[in-house]
């Protein structure tokens, strides 16, 4: 990484939606968002707010 760049780790539990994790990495004036959900095997992906996965 550019040292520049900056990443930020989460995870939290809900009873709605179980564990969810993931990464914010902020980029060159963007920010990839990484999210996994164990409870329903769902992995998001969004460049600027926007999904890309």
């Amino acid at each position: 990484m550019e040292s520049d760049n900056k990443k930020l780790l989460f995870e939290y539990v809900t009873d709605e939606t179980g564990k969810v994790y993931g990464n914010v990495s902020l980029f060159r004036g963007s920010a990839l968002r990484t999210t996994f959900t164990e409870k329903n095997d769902l992995v998001e992906v969004s460049l600027n707010g926007k999904s890309v996965y």
